[in-house]
């Protein structure tokens, strides 16, 4: 089936605690690592994705198992992480339901970007959807492919007066949820990788932690 036939369906200063911004299921940003631990009875991952992660394998998301993972700053959860190797299946059934309460806005891949807000002002409506379906094929081929999505309220509301997407992300409101869909390769084999995130939030976090540091 082609991909442009689902690149289409697809385009359609405070302190900080558990909130009721939600990552993923029942899980919200700012958790404690007791809360997630006692909520999910993971184990320690510190070692493979940094202080306090926690790890559990053979998760069901979307009727397919994922090993998860959960990553705190300042003992306060920040992102989940869910790992699988790659389907094309499970591939187009995940971003068609993502699409459904998520806006594609750009892709990453070999260190390039394809970014919707950007490149839709450049051509034309065939070209445009050319250049994406041209971006994507290269990156599937390459095992390297990252498609970058916001929750649809904050894309309503910030789309036009943004001039790009780190822009709009900038411009959404603190609780802008982000989802990236990983697809990449490790020891010749191919992996897929789904990355909830409140960005904004999460960065404040990040800062206040770094102004917060004795020397």
């Amino acid at each position: 089936m082609k991909l442009f036939f689902y690149l289409c369906l697809l385009y359609a200063t405070t302190h900080l605690v558990a909130s009721d911004v939600k990552l993923y299921k029942n899980f919200t940003f700012g958790l404690s690592h007791n809360e997630v631990q006692e909520m999910t009875k993971a184990y320690d991952c510190s070692n493979d994705f940094g202080k306090g992660a926690l790890c559990q394998l053979n998760q069901s998301f979307l009727n397919h198992n994922y090993d998860v993972s959960y990553r705190f700053i300042e003992n306060k959860l920040v992102d989940i992480l869910l790992l699988s190797e790659f389907n094309y299946e499970v591939y187009y059934t995940t971003l068609q339901k993502i699409g459904k309460k998520f806006q594609l806005i750009g892709m990453l891949s070999e260190g390039n970007t394809f970014d919707f807000i950007v490149e839709r002002k450049k051509y034309k409506d065939t070209e445009y959807f050319n250049e994406i379906t041209k971006f994507e094929r290269k990156g599937l081929s390459k095992n390297d492919l990252t498609y970058i999505f916001i929750d649809k309220e904050n894309f309503n509301n910030f789309l036009n007066q943004a001039y790009n997407m780190q822009n709009l992300i900038q411009l959404s409101s603190e609780n802008v949820r982000e989802i990236d869909y990983k697809i990449f390769e490790s020891e010749s084999r191919v992996y897929s990788m789904i990355q909830f995130t409140v960005p904004k939030k999460s960065l404040s976090l990040l800062n206040k932690t770094t102004e917060d540091e004795d020397f």
